[in-house]
């Protein structure tokens, strides 16, 4: 009785499992506790230059939306969950031609999104955003690059420190 018992709530936990890997975007976002992150923001540079993030749902919450625009520089992420998808897919494209594809995960209970580009005249480069912070605190991004280990370049090329716009 107590195996059977045993069996059949370790079913139930690969099934709860299996759904949760299969599940929405909108519960990945719970479940990295970042439902705080979706507002506009803007940060500061350390030559004082002006950034603006804007983090929002589209597509009745089946795509995310990250809106960047620095100087003359604007991007436009689009985070998914592709049928069958482990984790949620990004894409990203800017106004100078730049093309990016990467995907998120937590990270020593971190949120990070790393991402493959394509920069004109440039080359690929491989780069991590790490995010942090609450909402009353506010959103730290932290941009890295990415060694060939794989590993994440420390320190942090830039570290962005973003208040909430109202």
């Amino acid at each position: 009785m107590i195996a059977r018992h045993l069996t059949a709530c370790a079913f139930a936990s690969m099934l709860s499992l299996s759904a949760c890997a299969q599940g929405s975007l909108e519960s990945f976002v719970s479940e990295a506790k970042a439902d705080w992150m979706f507002a506009k923001w803007q940060a500061e540079t350390d030559n004082a230059d002006k950034v603006t993030l804007n983090v929002s749902w589209d597509l009745e919450k089946h795509v995310v939306v990250l809106h960047v625009k620095a100087g003359d520089m604007e991007s436009k992420g689009y985070t998914v969950l592709e049928p069958k998808a482990e984790l949620p897919k990004y894409y990203n494209f800017d106004n100078q031609g730049t093309v990016g594809k990467g995907s998120w995960n937590m990270e020593n209970g971190e949120l990070v999104l790393r991402v493959e580009s394509e920069i004109p005249d440039r080359g690929p480069r491989k780069t991590a955003f790490v995010f942090t912070g609450t909402s009353s605190t506010g959103l730290q991004v932290s941009i890295h690059n990415v060694e060939s280990s794989g590993d994440l370049a420390t320190p942090a090329r830039m570290t962005l420190k973003f208040k909430k716009q109202s």
